[in-house]
């Protein structure tokens, strides 16, 4: 079983990390997107008005800004396909309807942020109220991290 945890993108690299048959992995590899253009043959791939298209590969995620950038003022020359270079990259390396994976395997992490409340209810963006304190419970380890004011309290559950 082959599953990712993390997928970010960096310049023209994708960096994955996930497990495999139950051992963790960190990747890194150049990622050469895939595009469609309007084609005058009948193909597979259609345009949801039916038009067919063709795939073609600019090159590395730079060379598909820039292919992007080029034509998106040519009338008439329509490009098609997903420019969120990571969705397109998991799609692709992981084309499994339901992608399995081992929930134990990933560290889950909940965070509160407790605020005062005197002005009514607080702005998530703007803290105006008093600081009162930060929880962060780690699912996995079953552990539960308050920090208060001045200190650091650890609670472990079992």
């Amino acid at each position: 079983m082959r599953f990712y945890t993390n997928v970010h993108q960096r310049f023209n690299e994708i960096l994955v990390r996930g497990y495999e048959n139950g051992r963790h992995f960190t990747t890194k590899e150049t990622f050469h997107p895939t595009f469609y253009v309007p084609s005058k043959k009948e193909s597979k791939y259609k345009t949801l008005d039916g038009q067919s298209v063709e795939p073609i590969k600019p090159g590395k995620i730079s060379d598909c800004k820039e292919f992007n950038e080029k034509y998106s003022g040519v009338e008439g020359f329509n490009v098609y396909g997903n420019d969120r270079y990571i969705c397109q990259y998991i799609s692709e390396k992981y084309p499994e309807e339901e992608i399995k994976f081992d929930i134990s395997k990933i560290n889950l992490v909940t965070i509160d942020i407790e605020v005062a409340a005197e002005s009514g209810f607080p702005d998530v963006f703007n803290c105006a109220e008093e600081l009162l304190a930060i929880h962060c419970r780690t699912i996995q380890q079953n552990r539960l991290y308050v920090l208060h004011h001045d200190h650091l309290i650890i609670l472990v559950r079992m």
